[in-house]
């Protein structure tokens, strides 16, 4: 059941580097989030969430974040 909501490997334009640095930094990302165990618990580990949500649906996310709320993280 959980595979069935994956979406498939796709490649993306970016800078990987560039954006872990506004994740850790200026984002402030990693004081609600945790990716690979580091970070906050106030909202969803964020691990494997390129594997579980499409680059569109991620963008939406961060650009949009109130657009599509998560059952079980509304505040």
């Amino acid at each position: 059941v959980r595979s069935l909501g994956r979406s498939a490997p796709t490649t993306v334009p970016g800078d990987a580097a560039a954006g872990k640095a506004i994740y850790n930094g200026k984002g402030g990302c990693a004081g609600c989030h945790m990716v690979g165990g580091v970070g906050g618990k106030l909202g969803p580990d964020l691990s494997a969430i390129g594997v579980m949500r499409s680059p569109s649906n991620l963008r939406t996310s961060i650009v949009e974040p109130d657009a599509a709320m998560v059952a079980g993280w509304v505040m």
